[in-house]
């Protein structure tokens, strides 16, 4: 009996050890497609030596590995887990509605089977059609799974929008989109909040904020009041009569100034007669003293020299102001 016992504790001590583990804990642990009943993580004990797959599965992760089990050894088996995917096939009802996934626009499915691989989880899908309430729905889906999903978009009520214009030829543009030229009926406009703009060359634009009911006929009557015609700027003043004038006026103070010399120069030319007419005996006197000398120095060439000076200013002014009034 004894040797039994110990025969069958031998037999349940055969074989290798393994650890297994992964990033989240109580995964079902699952050995070469057989689960175990122990949860990550776990030691198994007792495995033939050889092979083994060793996977989890739960939630929204999965694992796999393949180890190599020895006799009398404990191997540690970590696992790495990946988000797994299902499948999702949504429309809308009507159809021709955008499905929006998690804030991304969705692409068209063109194929009967066809589907969108989303993440194992919850999402939020919105569903929306011009004239219809949007939807906003929260799914679940789990690793594997195909979801096929029909939503029903609820319709909009419509109004009608009776408007006149005038000028007739006055253009109308609602939310952005020309409708045309003159007075018309518009139907089936959707409820809701919309933009009204009438339009005309050398007119002041009409823009108005509608709200419109559902069911509801608005009338309107739109008068587009024409532009005040521009002032015409008076011309800048010609540069050339300004020159000319500038001219006219730099000559006339050539004129001035020629006067004050010739005045000058009279004045000097009776000085200088003066010196040249005294007697000779009173010049040799003068000369011998060096009176002379020194008179002319103090009366007669001051006169002179403001002559010739004031001669050449009045040559400029005149022949500037000549030139400026000849040339514009």
């Amino acid at each position: 009996m004894i040797l039994g016992l110990l025969a069958t504790a031998s037999a349940l001590a055969a074989g290798g050890t393994i650890v297994v583990e992964s990033p989240e804990e109580g995964l079902p642990i699952v050995v070469d497609g057989a689960p175990t009943g122990l949860l990550t993580p776990a030691r198994i004990e007792g495995l033939a030596p050889g092979f083994h797959t060793v996977s989890v599965q739960g939630g929204c992760h999965t694992g796999s590995l393949k180890v190599l089990v020895e006799e009398g050894a404990t191997q540690l088996v970590p696992l790495q887990l990946d988000v797994m995917e299902g499948e999702l096939r949504a429309w809308t009802e009507p159809a021709g509605g955008a499905i929006v996934l998690n804030d991304q626009r969705l692409p068209p499915l063109h194929e009967p089977g066809e589907t969108w691989p989303v993440p194992c989880g919850t999402h939020s899908l919105q569903a929306s059609l011009p004239g219809h309430h949007p939807t906003v729905l929260t799914i679940d889906i789990a690793g594997g799974e195909r979801l096929d999903l029909p939503i029903t978009l609820e319709p909009i009520g419509t109004a009608t929008l009776v408007l006149g214009v005038e000028p007739r030829k006055a253009e109308v543009v609602l939310d952005g989109v020309p409708l045309g030229a003159g007075p018309r009926t518009v139907e089936g406009v959707v409820a809701g909040p919309h933009v009204l703009v009438v339009r005309l060359p050398e007119h002041r634009e009409h823009e108005q904020q509608l709200v419109l009911e559902n069911d509801q006929t608005l009338e309107l009557s739109v008068v587009l009041e024409p532009l005040e015609p521009a002032v015409a700027a008076a011309p800048p003043p010609r540069r050339g009569r300004a020159l000319r004038v500038t001219g006219l006026s730099l000559a006339g103070a050539g004129v001035g100034v020629a006067g004050i010399a010739t005045a000058s120069w009279l004045s000097s030319r009776g000085d200088y007669l003066e010196y040249l007419h005294r007697s000779g005996e009173e010049q040799a006197g003068m000369r011998e003293a060096g009176a002379a000398e020194a008179w002319y120095a103090a009366e007669v060439r001051p006169d002179r020299d403001r002559l010739l000076l004031l001669s050449g200013v009045s040559g400029v002014l005149l022949a500037s102001g000549v030139t400026l009034v000849v040339v514009f």
